[in-house]
């Protein structure tokens, strides 16, 4: 035995702290029989630390949860945006877009087609309600285009930004303001085409 052991309680129960990394039943009863003098002292800082450790591997378990839920939410909301991007109906391109993909921008359709400008920009934009174009004019716009008359129906029938005035549109690059319409008519005998020219797209006969 070491005589030279400090054997007061605070020093035994340091190195029980040191040399215990889990106090079970045998070990707590090895150290009461080598200190009986602290025997009741080692059994409570014992019970201690075994309540210290399983407070701890709760909260680990706890934070352990909280990141498998937040990792199953966030593939959830990933997986529902996805489904939800699927279940939306495909957009598809306007006139403009169209026109450039057959790589005919609109002054140029509107220069080939033989109509103001600002009427083939008014039909890409909604600012000519689609159901007042004519079919004359559709009719051109497919052969230069390579699009069926069907196609371009429902090319101009999707909801556009419109409003914009037509000499404005051709030059800016800021996206177009919400602005009255006007029917097809309408647009027609406002533009600076000739009377005859007027004449000839207010009819629906060649």
């Amino acid at each position: 035995m070491n005589t030279n052991e400090d054997r007061s309680l605070d020093a035994v129960l340091f190195r029980f702290h040191q040399e215990v990394a889990m106090p079970t039943p045998e070990v707590i009863a090895a150290w009461r029989r080598a200190y009986p003098e602290h025997a009741t002292e080692i059994e409570a800082h014992a019970v201690e630390l075994l309540d210290l450790e399983s407070r701890v591997n709760a909260e680990v378990r706890d934070i352990e949860s909280l990141e498998a839920k937040a990792r199953s939410a966030g593939l959830n909301a990933v997986y529902e945006a996805k489904q939800r991007r699927a279940a939306a109906p495909a957009r598809s391109a306007s006139l403009r877009e169209t026109a450039a993909q057959a790589g005919v921008p609109l002054r140029d359709l509107a220069d080939r087609v033989g109509i103001a400008r600002s009427i083939v920009f008014d039909v890409d934009t909604g600012a000519i309600p689609p159901e007042t174009v004519i079919v004359k004019f559709l009719q051109a716009v497919s052969e230069i285009l390579g699009q069926s008359v069907a196609t371009l129906q429902e090319t101009i029938a999707q909801p556009r930004q419109a409003g914009m005035s037509s000499s404005t549109a051709f030059k800016a690059s800021a996206p177009p303001t919400a602005g009255k319409t006007r029917t097809w008519r309408e647009a027609v005998l406002a533009s600076d085409m000739t009377e005859e020219k007027r004449a000839y797209w207010l009819s629906e006969e060649d």
